[in-house]
């Protein structure tokens, strides 16, 4: 995993459920780069997408441990 999506998963964790925007204003970057890092974070199971905002899965908690 890069640094990046540690970041993010990171910002969840902490969070707890968040959108695009919240994680991107945490981390300091664009809405739009979250977004695109997103897509793929779920495709690999880390997170799930609910209600609009996005929580770690028991994957993403195992990565980040």
């Amino acid at each position: 995993m890069d640094d990046f999506t540690i970041k993010v998963l990171k910002v969840i964790k902490k969070r707890g459920p968040s959108s695009c925007k919240e994680i991107a204003n945490d981390i300091g970057v664009s809405a739009q780069k979250v977004a695109a890092k997103m897509r793929y974070i779920v495709k690999l199971g880390l997170v799930e997408k609910k209600n609009g905002k996005y929580e770690l899965s028991k994957a993403g908690e195992s990565a980040i441990e």
